[in-house]
């Protein structure tokens, strides 16, 4: 079941969101990628593989749609985007762009059709 706020995203925002008792990922599928919006941990469970079982969630979501590519932002303005870098790069991430408010990255995603 979703939580009113999940809800809420999934209506007003059209993107769909992943919750467990450690953390929550709000996601939207694109055509060919699928965009890793907002990943959010508990403190206490940071550092545990909580992050990265929402983002592989996410991934298998976009290989069911048939993406190719996973994408993610971070402002580096933001408090925390610094460790927010180093996680995006450490789950496989590469560097794609800048765009003076947001750094970008992208993943391939492994079994995902190619068109």
């Amino acid at each position: 079941m979703m939580s009113l706020w999940a809800e809420y995203i999934k209506e007003r925002e059209d993107r769909d969101v992943i919750e467990t008792t450690d953390g929550f990922v709000a996601f939207k599928v694109r055509d060919e990628f699928v965009h890793l919006e907002d990943l959010y941990v508990r403190p206490e469970k940071r550092l545990s593989g909580a992050g990265t079982a929402l983002a592989d969630a996410v991934a298998a979501r976009g290989v069911e749609a048939g993406c190719r590519l996973m994408i993610t932002s971070v402002c580096p303005a933001a408090r925390g985007s610094t460790e927010s870098m180093k996680a995006v790069l450490a789950y496989g991430f590469r560097l794609s762009s800048c765009d003076g408010k947001l750094v970008w990255f992208v993943k391939e995603l492994e079994n995902g059709k190619r068109s």
